[in-house]
């Protein structure tokens, strides 16, 4: 979805989103690292989130070209109020 979302009593905002393709999240795996090795219980898919939504990989993405501010809200967020 990309467009403008009113909200009662507030301007409209730019609202988008992007489907990300693998190679924009999955960072290279150093040789010297088992991709199959849980550190804590946690495999690579969970490594490699973490790392996406910390680091480079978000912020540098083309996607947020000219935005000043992004929200990050899992699946299970409720927005209750402005």
């Amino acid at each position: 979805y990309e467009g403008s979302v009113a909200t009662a009593d507030l301007d409209p905002v730019d609202l988008r989103f992007v489907w990300l393709d693998e190679e924009d999240w999955q960072g290279s795996v150093p040789t010297d690292v088992d991709p199959n090795h849980k550190i804590f219980g946690y495999g690579m898919g969970y490594r490699h989130m973490c790392r996406f939504f910390t680091g480079p990989p978000l912020v540098e993405h083309h996607a947020l070209n000219g935005f000043e501010w992004l929200l990050r809200i899992d699946t299970d967020s409720f927005l209750l109020g402005p």
